[in-house]
């Protein structure tokens, strides 16, 4: 296994290892986009096309961008700080979670337009790369995505014995799902489930409704570890560019666990983590932790350009305020790095 590459000296070390046109995935949970989010998906992509031409490598990078529709909108579990691999939905998935601002039909549809915009300062700066988005709900039913998908309902404790080997966290026998069907009535993504004859049979813990059909009639939540490596195998990637929280998180070693567990044949990327991006409080920037502002990306830009740690420090003219969505659109109207 080899090792990943890290922060800016990892960035200039990819640069040097690659053609400059690879397929290389990025991905997001569509219910917000901040700097953080912004450091790892379009800043350390940009530095990492200005540093493959530095190298006398013309960059055409085919980057594929998952907006993850099919992630929880919240966790939930019997602590799930504690307890991270006991965990499961709240309520729903983001594809049914109401946009607040009213604008939008759902949340997802809210967002995509900044994420999409943001993620196309990487063309608007390198013209000849190529940048493809998905919902993850338009994948469903590949014939690896399904089969993947459906391994992990039936097949949850071999999942739960890949992250006691290869996590020191602590984990409990119970509650352990990883994936399942949602509610078709009231879109709830908790419920019982077994699979018979290629039929879906759930039981819905929200409505008591059960309801019975085809795999492609129903929508699932899917923890995004184990989905990861579908999105591998659909899409061919050889370049992973993911956020410094995920490297903390040991995904690395666990994300080739879950290649070798599935069987997939792949050929494990060649994985970049960024450095994780700490709000104006000093925690690390999250939508979660409320401490989650828009960037000013000329100014992050900057920073990123010249800090090698392992965590980069937001200041208060670097982001803009917490309801700074009509300012962040209008500045990437105008940005140009």
């Amino acid at each position: 296994m080899k090792e990943p590459y890290l922060y800016l000296e990892g960035i200039k070390k990819l640069a040097e290892s690659l053609r400059g046109d690879e397929v290389i995935h990025m991905g997001i949970r569509p219910y917000g986009f901040h700097a953080g989010n912004a450091l790892a998906m379009v800043i350390y992509p940009i530095l990492l096309c200005e540093e493959c031409e530095r190298l006398g490598k013309k960059v055409k990078f085919s980057f594929f961008v998952s907006l993850n529709d099919y992630e929880q909108d919240e966790l939930d579990g019997p602590d799930y700080h504690r307890f991270p691999f006991n965990i499961h939905p709240k309520r729903t998935i983001l594809k049914f979670v109401q946009d607040p601002s009213g604008c939008c039909d759902n949340i997802v549809d809210h967002y995509t337009p900044i994420i999409k915009d943001s993620v196309m300062l990487i063309k608007k700066t390198y013209p000849t790369v190529n940048i493809k988005f998905y919902e993850t709900s338009r994948v469903k039913n590949n014939h690896y995505f399904k089969d993947y998908l459906l391994r992990t309902i039936e097949n949850p404790l071999e999942q739960l014995s890949l992250y006691k080997k290869h996590t020191g966290r602590e984990i409990l026998n119970n509650p352990v799902f990883y994936a399942n069907a949602v509610c078709p009535k009231c879109k709830s993504a908790n419920g019982d489930i077994f699979i018979e004859k290629q039929k879906i049979h759930l039981k819905c813990k929200e409505c008591s409704i059960i309801s019975e059909g085809s795999y492609g009639e129903f929508d699932y939540w899917w923890y995004h570890k184990p989905m990861l490596v579908a999105r591998y195998k659909i899409f061919n990637i050889e370049v992973s560019l993911s956020g410094g929280d995920h490297y903390s998180e040991g995904d690395f070693v666990i994300r080739n666990a879950f290649i070798k567990l599935f069987n997939s044949g792949l050929k494990s990327p060649k994985t970049f983590f960024s450095p994780m991006l700490l709000g104006l409080d000093e925690r690390r920037m999250s939508k979660s932790q409320g401490n989650a502002s828009y960037p000013k990306l000329d100014k992050l830009y900057k920073l990123a350009k010249q800090d090698y740690n392992y965590s980069l420090t937001a200041t208060k003219d670097l982001v803009f305020n917490e309801l700074g969505e009509d300012e962040y659109r209008e500045h990437l109207r105008k940005i140009k790095l």
